[in-house]
């Protein structure tokens, strides 16, 4: 995976700004050019679908086009192995778990709790044209060697139509593994999840320690997308059913000492605002539409009131 040259950060930065390439210079701090939060995470989403290992926190720091320039170049990953589709399993009415193998499954064992890939997905034509960068969360499985990835069906997007038509056989290239996020370890942690990050959120509550009270706040479209989750956690669940207009009382949040965020760009953002920054870690995947990679759904919004 190559890095973006100076000039295309450049032109990159200057789209979200409105402005000609030739006015964002190397040293030029950024934010101070007007490259907001939500303009940046935009970036971070890109170039994490591209299969560059970058986060928020990395860029935020030093927000400068050389910087990034250097930043970029050193976290980007080799190129992409080709995967084969064993088998795929409903885990719901909406969400499929696919799982790859091949001669090269064993390039995703360093995969970490919550981390993802990006599977470059075909021109959906069938004659050629680029391929679509699609990033989900996923799990490396070493006896067999095998890659599960778990993805919600729809109609909005290639990531979702993908899905619907995977079957044994099928090859994508695969990009990755990505890193999670870097959640602070904390006796008490409140997540809050969509339909998009529920995959993430399964990977982590795995890996936690026993002991660890967890609230999550899962976001569906309705009943049949709720699912067992396994922790060693002190875990307690609580569902929200988008397509009802359900909302999560104040009351029913409590105090955490770490919060995360995991979902569609619409429903981190409400989130994100809500918590303390100081304390919230966030995820925001891809959207085509409204909810999940590519959308599962178009003018649905999240609904819940502020801690």
């Amino acid at each position: 995976m190559t890095a973006p040259s100076g000039g295309e950060l450049r032109a990159s930065i200057a789209e979200l700004l409105d402005a000609a390439p030739s006015e964002i210079t190397d040293g030029a701090d950024l934010l101070d050019l007007g490259l907001d939060s939500i303009r940046l995470m935009t970036l971070v989403q890109r170039w994490r679908d591209q299969g560059i290992e970058i986060d928020f926190e990395s860029l935020a720091e030093c927000p400068t086009v050389e910087n990034w320039e250097r930043v970029l170049a050193a976290r980007a990953k080799p190129e992409p192995v080709l995967l084969t589709v064993r088998r795929v399993e409903e885990l719901t009415p909406r969400t499929v778990r696919v799982t790859f193998g091949g001669g090269r499954v064993d390039a995703f064992a360093a995969a970490e709790p919550g981390g993802s890939v990006t599977l470059l997905l075909p021109a959906e034509d069938g004659i050629g044209g680029d391929e679509q960068p699609r990033r989900y969360a996923a799990r490396y499985c070493a006896e067999p060697a095998e890659l599960d990835v778990e993805m919600v069906v729809h109609d909005a997007g290639p990531g979702g139509r993908w899905a619907g038509r995977a079957r044994p056989g099928t090859q994508v290239r695969v990009g990755g593994p990505h890193p999670a996020a870097a959640v602070p370890a904390a006796a008490q942690l409140l997540v809050a999840v969509d339909e998009t990050g529920l995959p993430a959120l399964a990977h982590r509550l795995e890996a936690l320690a026993a002991g660890t009270r967890v609230d999550a706040v899962v976001e569906v479209p309705d009943a049949a997308e709720e699912r067992d989750l396994a922790t060693p956690a002190d875990l307690r669940v609580h569902w929200l059913h988008r397509n009802n207009g359900a909302a999560i009382p104040p009351a029913a949040l409590p105090t955490a000492d770490v919060a995360w965020v995991a979902g569609a760009a619409t429903f981190t953002a409400k989130w994100q605002a809500a918590l303390p920054a100081a304390r919230c870690v966030t995820e925001t995947y891809r959207t085509d539409g409204a909810n999940g990679p590519d959308g599962p759904g178009e003018g649905q919004e999240s609904h819940f009131q502020a801690l």
